[in-house]
């Protein structure tokens, strides 16, 4: 498929082409800007969320390069030649004719309209190539910036669909055809938004599968993708499963039963878990505000156990992790939180890991290992001993 430039009134959409991005990953200045006929903002830098896809981008094009339009374009102001940001699609459309659109600003191009006006032209351009038939795009629901330009451009919201990574995300739609079934190839997504899903949902329900990990990588909040036995994916996959258990916990009779200390505890790991799958906290910083954890948790965690300690006989034996239902549930999450504590304690070693968070979990199974015993107690079974 020939490529040629797209005119705009003030923007030239060009292809990317392998070479300019090999020169932008080395940081070549002066080829870049023999290859492109355009300069990018210095210190030389991909546009934002792109670091991890260039190299996918490059790859791909060389293997396949009648495919070049299906990738990534440059957008360049035709007064400046200054590069504002970068979009595409990652691939040629699928069985289905859909295409998953994606784009990103340079932060000194933000406000100023180039995005919704690039995004227009590249969707009339892939709408009159053949095998094209819809220009999809998924944006998580606080992207109100790039919400603004998919509804500018005419995109219609048609759908939601739960990624993996993200949680909810909205599926804007142009062109005609009906929903696709199978997901369009990856690509990068607005800036300040995480890795994209890559579903297209049929409008009449949400898809929980997406596809992105079906490769062995997964995305981490704030952008970048890392391999699913990644140190940072053990930890905060290990916080999720603890999550859980302690809701198997909750569920199991008497429900009511440390009910409330349960669930404010399930709300402080989500919030765990959001902060160890972000590598760079300020990049989203302003999503992670209602994911404070603080630091009084651990003293109400002492006083709960004082107090529980109150009610119970002198621990004078080991105790088999047994006895009531309520009271294993308690235990197996008590086992699941110390494997959480030792991940969290690796990926230390190789990042940063607030202090807060390796104690709330190494007090957290003391309390559990504590409610364990309070509920066998409180049913007339007392500790099961070895």
């Amino acid at each position: 498929m020939p490529v040629t430039l797209i005119d705009t009134a003030r923007l030239t959409l060009a292809p990317f082409t392998p070479e300019a991005i090999d020169a932008l990953l080395r940081g070549d200045q002066a080829l870049l800007r023999q290859l492109t006929n355009a300069n990018f903002p210095l210190p030389l830098r991909p546009p934002p969320l792109m670091e991890s896809l260039l190299p996918q981008v490059r790859d791909q094009v060389r293997a396949q390069p009648d495919t070049a339009g299906w990738w990534t374009w440059l957008a360049i102001r035709r007064d400046t030649r200054d590069v504002v940001g970068a979009l595409g699609f990652g691939g040629p459309p699928d069985a289905e004719g859909a295409v998953l659109l994606g784009y990103a600003t340079y932060a000194e191009a933000d406000g100023r309209g180039f995005g919704s006006e690039a995004v227009g032209a590249l969707i009339a351009w892939a709408l009159v190539e053949p095998g094209c038939r819809r220009v999809c795009a998924n944006i998580p629901p606080d992207n109100t910036g790039a919400r603004r330009v998919a509804e500018k451009v005419g995109m219609r919201l048609v759908g939601k669909l739960w990624d993996e990574d993200i949680d909810e995300v909205l599926v804007y739609a142009a062109g005609s055809g009906e929903p696709a079934g199978e997901p369009p190839h990856p690509m990068p997504l607005p800036a300040g938004s995480p890795t994209p899903a890559l579903s297209v949902p049929d409008t009449t329900h949400n898809r929980i599968y997406t596809k992105t990990g079906d490769r062995g990588e997964t995305g981490l909040f704030g952008g970048g993708r890392v391999p699913k036995d990644h140190p940072r994916v053990s930890a905060y996959g290990d916080v999720d499963e603890l999550n859980s258990a302690i809701g198997v916990a909750r569920a199991a009779p008497p429900a009511t039963l440390h009910d409330e200390l349960l669930q404010s505890i399930q709300r402080d790991l989500f919030s765990i878990g959001g902060h160890l799958a972000t590598p760079d906290p300020d990049r989203v910083r302003k999503a992670l505000e209602k994911a404070e954890l603080s630091a009084s948790r651990i003293a109400e965690f002492e006083a709960a156990m004082d107090a529980a300690d109150r009610e119970l006989p002198p621990l004078r034996a080991f105790v088999l992790p047994a006895g009531t239902q309520k009271a294993a549930a308690l235990h197996l999450a008590r086992t699941i939180c110390r494997r959480a504590e030792r991940n969290l304690v690796h990926l230390s070693h190789e990042a940063a890991v607030p202090e807060l968070f390796i104690v709330y979990l190494n007090r957290l199974s003391d309390l559990l290992f504590t409610l364990a015993r309070l509920a066998n107690r409180r049913n007339g079974t007392g500790d099961v001993t070895w």
